[in-house]
């Protein structure tokens, strides 16, 4: 099972996904643009209210639930100065 960390400030929160992992879900193109990346493409951040339940749903139905780890800031998140999805 893989780890995920969702990453929470003050006024939202995003599921940190690796990129090679949404593609083998075939999730790529049901991304919005709410959601940003890494600029290595190695990371998605998935916007929580959208994007992150369509992942989790996927993979829940292919992979069992993940299991997810906490971080939050008191601050604006890092994400926020990502490029969008």
């Amino acid at each position: 099972m893989t780890k995920f960390f969702f990453h929470s400030d003050p006024g939202h929160g995003w599921l940190q996904v690796p990129m090679n992992l949404i593609d083998d879900l075939g999730l790529r193109p049901l991304i919005s643009h709410y959601s940003y990346r890494d600029p290595t493409n190695t990371y998605a951040y998935l916007e929580e209210d959208c994007d992150a339940p369509k992942f989790i749903k996927v993979y829940g139905e292919t992979y069992g639930t993940p299991e997810v780890e906490f971080v939050s800031s008191s601050r604006d998140s890092f994400i926020r100065s990502l490029p969008h999805f």
